[in-house]
């Protein structure tokens, strides 16, 4: 009686399978971007608080010579990465 539950669950499986193998072919590379972009926002949107929080300190013309343009080159740069 083993036998033919080992047999159905094989045929079953067999069955399956390719389907199973598809979808996860397809999904895989959309939740691998969803998770990239969602860890790349997170960090252009910590650079950017941080950057707020320093230039509260700094004088106004430090701030808009030096580090908006180093904040404006890292988002250009996740942002290319990302193909955005």
């Amino acid at each position: 009686m083993n036998g033919i539950w080992v047999s159905i669950g094989t045929s079953i499986w067999n069955f399956l399978e390719p389907k199973i193998e598809a979808k996860f072919n397809e999904w895989l590379p959309k939740f691998i971007k969803a998770i990239l972009v969602g860890v790349s926002q997170a960090a252009g949107q910590l650079a950017i608080n941080t950057e707020d929080k320093i230039t509260d300190i700094l004088p106004g013309q430090i701030d808009d010579e030096i580090l908006d343009p180093l904040v404006a080159r890292g988002m250009e740069f996740l942002n290319g990465i990302l193909g955005k």
